[in-house]
């Protein structure tokens, strides 16, 4: 008698599936009661980035201010309503007209053989304080905000 060849087991493409396979995020384990969780270091330098940010603010308007002040008090009057005239010019992005007075000592301090006077100097400031405040005043609330942030001339 011949017997009949017994048939191997051949695996089957399910049988194959089922073997758990390695996840790609690890499985978190449980802490026990009293663990630390350790803080994320993208999370922890958003934070200090936006603590620094904040921080910077205020010195940065400091220094702005501390500089534009020297500029104004430059011991030459001629190239501190110079600058003046410059800082009015740059107004005019936020919709300032020049002031003629500001205009016209601008125009003596660079085309003059004049040295301006100290008079002089302080009218082209009090000219450019005041379109500076009437800017302000016409903008809506929060460009007011950002424009006293950034040109408080007091």
């Amino acid at each position: 008698k011949q017997s009949a060849p017994s048939a191997a087991p051949t695996p089957t493409p399910a049988a194959a599936s089922t073997a758990p396979r390695p996840s790609a995020a690890p499985t978190p384990t449980p802490k026990p009661d009293g663990a630390r969780l350790e803080p994320d270091p993208r999370v922890l330098g958003a934070v200090i980035a936006v603590a620094a940010l904040l921080a910077a603010l205020p010195l940065g308007r400091s220094l702005l201010k501390r500089r534009r002040a020297a500029r104004f008090r430059d011991p030459d009057p001629n190239r501190s309503v110079i600058w003046m005239y410059r800082c009015q010019l740059r107004l005019g992005r936020w919709g300032t007209p020049m002031d003629p007075e500001l205009e016209t000592l601008a125009q003596k301090a660079k085309f003059s053989q004049h040295i301006l006077t100290e008079d002089e100097r302080a009218r082209a400031l009090a000219a450019l304080r005041r379109t500076a405040g009437e800017t302000a005043a016409r903008l809506p609330r929060w460009k007011r905000l950002l424009f006293r942030y950034l040109w408080d001339l007091e």
